[in-house]
């Protein structure tokens, strides 16, 4: 019998904070079949790599996505106090992401959140920028 596939939920969410850069690292050396990733879009229309539009959860600021720029984003800090090893990492860019992605060919699932709704050319962006992905599912 074949084994379920397994996507690491924003990557390994238990190891690392959600959809950094390091949790979709220990996916990888957990042995994932891929990494599941969410979306959202800044002011300035740009795609970052982060779960909720308010950005408090997980950054300990009141922003949200949709009211910064990526200069603003870049300068947050995601992470929880209570896991010190989960802090000081930057929202990533999904650039930054797909550049990443380059050596480290793993299957995405890509999250488009609440901030595509009203955006359909960052949506179609998207969508070309992963086209030369060879496993990649896009989902809302």
């Amino acid at each position: 019998m074949l084994r379920p596939l397994v996507f690491a939920h924003r990557g390994a969410s238990a190891f690392e904070m959600e959809n950094t850069l390091k949790a979709f690292i220990k996916a990888i050396e957990l042995d994932a079949d891929g990494i599941e990733l969410d979306l959202q879009i800044t002011k300035d229309d740009v795609p970052v790599v982060t779960h909720d539009l308010n950005l408090r959860r997980v950054t300990g600021r009141r922003k949200i996505v949709t009211e910064v720029t990526l200069k603003e984003i870049k300068q947050l800090r995601v992470g929880k106090n209570c896991f010190r090893r989960c802090k000081g990492q930057e929202i990533l860019t999904l650039d930054e992401l797909l550049e990443w992605a380059k050596d480290n060919p793993i299957p995405m699932n890509i999250e488009f959140k609440e901030s595509f709704i009203d955006n359909p050319y960052v949506l179609e962006k998207v969508i070309k920028k992963c086209a030369h992905l060879p496993n990649v599912h896009f989902s809302t």
